[in-house]
């Protein structure tokens, strides 16, 4: 098989050529992909503040519309893990909040369940949420089986994914406070206050002293001593350690299971519906403000004599390389562009490959048809996808159609 893989446009003109099989195109496909493993342009984990508006609405929903069926799609589902074994992905986590929780699970078993964490976690063993229940399980017992939401990549990509589908839905973070790493040490007191002053901590809030003490005697089989030193020694045992690119509290993700966001961003991430990996969408770069050039033939003729050079083709291959690029409509760049209203509207309705902008032309619902397309405002027209006149648009009320490869994408900024 051919050992230069710098383009996918190449990989297609070797085909074509006859050079390669269809089956070493896609095998040079997926390695090329695995150079791409940036999340949103960033190998960081971007906080929720980075994220503009614009590139996320663009991205939550455009994964599957980027000619890429496997870049943004990850494994994700239940799984069962040690709460100990688990790391924070944030540093916030109120000791006597935590404790609260530890003692209603405690008392009831349910109150909260504290074996369904109902949170998500990376591959690498970072919780993306769900803290408070994560230190409140570890102080009963480190070693117990919690039911987490496993995300099969690294804490730093799990982060950006779910910012996009948080900044999305217009929602803003949450401040936090408390400090992980002051945890263990303010237990104990935490503790005292407890049995003595009680707190208003849910669900302990509604326990007087006395109960609360019964309760941790309860840890401790009867005896208050016992289950308050099995609490401490516990305590220690939180790992402590948050992830080097961790954003602050306030820039992490919103996912609120309760509200229906925990199984809704899982089944976009399974499908690859959020499109955060390269190869992008239209829409998710434009918003994203990439400046992509098209493909041009010399660009391709260089990759051609390149290789010619470096003897991974012949001189016959690459000259019948060439000729297949002369004849290949997809690499003459038409750079077309109106703001004539009848001439929009009326390619719009022919379905004619560019991109539009319309003041308006969705239905109340925010869903689009044809015929609300029909009723927007035409403003601009452009066959050229990298069109530096198309940032301009990027207003709230402005609406992006964008036709490409037979298929139509509607954003809403």
């Amino acid at each position: 098989m051919i050992k230069q893989i710098l383009s996918e446009e190449f990989l297609r003109m070797q085909k074509l050529a006859g050079i390669i099989t269809e089956d070493e195109e896609a095998n040079a496909k997926q390695k090329l992909q695995a150079l791409r493993e940036d999340a949103f342009g960033s190998n960081k984990a971007i906080p929720l503040s980075q994220i503009p508006d614009a590139a996320a609405k663009a991205a939550v929903s455009a994964g599957t519309k980027d000619n890429s069926n496997n870049d943004d799609a990850v494994n994700a589902g239940e799984a069962p893990v040690a709460v100990g074994s688990l790391k924070p992905m944030q540093k916030e986590v109120i000791p006597q909040k935590a404790l609260s929780f530890a003692l209603g699970f405690a008392d009831t078993g349910t109150t909260p369940d504290l074996n369904n964490m109902e949170a998500i976690t990376s591959e690498d063993g970072y919780i993306m949420d769900g803290h408070h229940r994560w230190a409140a399980r570890t102080l009963l017992n480190p070693g117990a089986s919690v039911k987490v939401f496993k995300v099969d990549m690294l804490a730093d990509d799990v982060v950006t994914a779910l910012n996009i589908y948080t900044k999305a839905r217009g929602l803003k973070g949450n401040p936090g406070k408390g400090d992980v790493g002051q945890f263990a040490a303010l237990i104990p007191k935490a503790i005292d206050a407890f049995v003595s002053q009680g707190t208003d901590q849910w669900p302990m809030s509604e326990k007087k002293p006395e109960e609360i003490k019964a309760i941790i005697a309860k840890i401790g089989g009867g005896d208050f001593e016992k289950g308050k030193a099995t609490l401490i020694a516990n305590a220690k045992k939180l790992p402590t350690a948050i992830h080097p690119n961790a954003p602050s509290r306030v820039d992490m993700p919103v996912i609120d299971a309760k509200k229906g966001d925990l199984k809704k961003v899982l089944t976009k991430l399974k499908a690859g519906d959020i499109d955060f990996k390269e190869p992008y969408a239209q829409s998710t770069k434009f918003a994203m403000g990439k400046k992509e050039e098209p493909v041009k033939e010399n660009k391709i003729k260089d990759l051609i004599r390149m290789n010619q050079l470096a003897g991974t083709i012949t001189e016959g291959q690459a000259r019948k390389i060439i000729a297949i690029l002369n004849e290949d409509e997809d690499f003459k760049v038409d750079g077309t562009y109106t703001a004539n209203t009848q001439t929009i509207m009326s390619d719009l309705k022919n379905e004619k490959e560019g991109v539009y902008v319309l003041k308006g032309g969705l239905e109340k619902n925010g869903r689009w048809n044809e015929d609300s397309l029909q009723k927007g405002e035409p403003v601009y027209y452009t066959t050229d996808t990298t069109d530096p006149k198309l940032k301009s648009f990027q207003e709230d009320g402005m609406v992006w159609v964008t036709i490409e490869n037979g298929e139509m994408e509607v954003v809403e900024y």
